[in-house]
């Protein structure tokens, strides 16, 4: 993943990209940060190129469908600006 990309992607949570620690994924594209108080975040980039914003944004409404019924998930985070997804 380009430095540019982590650098601005962990800039809109807050954080710098040095505070990211890679997992994995697919494409090597899922980190884990630290929140404020020490609780522990998963960051996933996608390619614009590859997936659709429609669809992105069908399935964050699924799991707050699902979570809003009990089930226990990763619930979605919000940048600073308060998005869900870069605009």
């Amino acid at each position: 993943m380009e430095q540019a990309v982590l650098n601005q992607g962990a800039g809109k949570f807050g954080k710098g990209a040095y505070s990211l620690k890679l997992l994995g994924g697919f494409d090597q594209s899922v980190f884990e940060y630290a929140g404020e108080d020490g609780s522990r975040f998963v960051l996933k980039f996608l390619d614009a190129a590859k997936y659709r914003k429609a669809d992105i944004i069908r399935e964050q409404t699924w799991m707050a469908h699902l979570a809003g019924h009990g089930l226990r998930i990763t619930e979605s985070v919000t940048s600073r600006e308060g998005f869900l997804l870069k605009r």
